[in-house]
């Protein structure tokens, strides 16, 4: 049905018929949701009255992975960092698309963007934090 705003034959035959008096996809009518999850970090580090959750990554399997740490900084109390730890640098997304200069997204370049602080198993120490 493409170029039209039903996303199948039945929405169409239906909002055509039985339901031609009510709102269709109206913006009005969104509800929002969300779906509770937990979160188990790999390390915490408790200092200075700071708690860093110290997550070790290899790499992320896929973008929903990625965000999942956004929604999890979201709800950290102040006294909690967020943190990662690679196994290597500059790996590149496997899931990332090439840019116009060859080049994909890597996890730091990511962590840059979303403002984590981040390190690899060579650069790391308590002392960072």
């Amino acid at each position: 049905l493409r170029g039209t705003k039903y996303d199948s034959l039945l929405e169409r035959d239906l909002h055509s018929g039985i339901l031609s008096e009510a709102r269709f996809h109206n913006k009005e009518d969104r509800v929002s949701y969300s779906i509770p999850h937990t979160y188990e970090p790999d390390f915490v580090v408790d200092k200075a009255g700071r708690s860093f959750l110290v997550e070790v990554k290899g790499r992320f399997r896929d973008g929903t992975e990625a965000a999942k740490y956004i929604h999890i900084r979201k709800v950290l109390p102040e006294t909690s960092e967020l943190v990662f730890l690679w196994d290597r640098s500059n790996v590149a997304f496997p899931f990332a698309k090439k840019r116009k200069d060859g080049t994909k997204a890597t996890h730091e370049s990511w962590a840059d963007k979303h403002k984590f602080r981040h390190w690899n198993r060579e650069t790391f120490s308590l002392d960072v934090l």
